[in-house]
């Protein structure tokens, strides 16, 4: 199963890194930053995101965004030159790619994919020297339910390919579509044992017979059912002192064989399973506050006089 979910961190990193070198070499790629690039759905058919950059898929970061839906025509978020397709024709007890049907577009200065299409368009089906130029009007496919997919949506992706980064593609497209007006909720903490993960209420005595890590379950929304992942995170153990955890989810790169967050926390680093790392000097300091935000979202500040007894 752990194979299966690194099918697209093996993606980016072997397929494409030897492409980024025998193409490009050394050229200067131009930053990503202050552009902005049109949502890759319609904005009149998009329902929901049910996913947002960075989330722990268990053992991984969501590359990413989900865009709910089957059969939304798919468009490129810019003009660019088709460079990679993928329409895998599945054999009977066959494990399938878990991307689906996947295109992948080079803009120049970064790369945009769109995976577990239903279809993709006859230009894109039919192209053969690697010449085609798809506009921003021009349809890529439709999304659908290909690979390993839980529902029929787009998963869409920006890499800079010369930096190795991905990039979480709410900070590069117009506003208005995604729109977050409440702070995440904390809904749970848990002590990582050796034997397992315990749930305990911090806000109650609780004994703790060494520094075990101490985990948090958030979860952000924009209208209560969605289940999203965070974009900023800062924990303090100590009071008026440099935060323990200070994360945010702008980018993922590939440094030293793992893909890192802008601050190098691999993710183990950052999570087990789907619970964010709190750190693990409470018992000494009996403190915990916790700063947390969806992309240009509301804040949700907690802070907890933690009571600890010795076994």
């Amino acid at each position: 199963m752990k194979k299966k979910r690194k099918l697209f961190l093996f993606f980016f990193t072997v397929i494409f890194s030897f492409y980024v070198f025998a193409v490009y070499g050394e050229k200067e790629v131009k930053s990503l930053q202050n552009i902005s690039l049109q949502w890759p759905v319609p904005k009149d058919k998009i329902k929901k995101i049910s996913s947002t950059f960075a989330e722990s898929r268990l053992d991984h970061f969501h590359a990413g965004i989900d865009i709910v839906g089957e059969n939304l025509p798919v468009l490129p978020v810019e003009k660019g030159r088709l460079l990679w397709k993928k329409n895998p024709v599945r054999k009977k007890g066959e494990i399938p790619f878990g991307g689906g049907i996947t295109v992948v577009l080079d803009h120049g200065s970064f790369w945009s994919g769109y995976m577990h299409l239903k279809k993709i368009s006859e230009k894109i089906e039919n192209e053969i020297n690697g010449a085609t130029i798809l506009k921003k009007e021009d349809i890529i496919g439709f999304s659908g339910d290909t690979g390993h997919s839980g529902g029929a949506h787009l998963h869409y992706f920006i890499y800079d390919q010369k930096k190795r980064k991905i990039y979480n593609p709410l900070a590069l497209m117009p506003a208005g579509i995604y729109k977050n007006k409440t702070a995440p909720k904390i809904e749970k903490f848990a002590v990582l044992l050796p034997e397992n993960l315990a749930e305990v209420d911090l806000k109650k005595e609780i004994v703790m017979s060494q520094d075990f890590p101490v985990y948090a379950q958030i979860k952000d929304s924009a209208e209560k059912h969605e289940r999203w992942g965070v974009y900023s995170l800062k924990v303090y153990s100590k009071k008026n002192a440099q935060p323990d955890v200070d994360i945010v989810f702008d980018h993922i790169e590939f440094k030293n064989n793992k893909w890192r967050t802008s601050n190098g926390k691999a993710f183990e680093d950052v999570y087990y399973m789907n619970w964010y790392l709190l750190g693990k000097n409470f018992k000494r300091t009996r403190f915990l506050s916790l700063e947390t935000a969806g992309y240009n979202a509301p804040e949700k500040i907690e802070t907890i006089d933690m009571k600890i007894r010795d076994q």
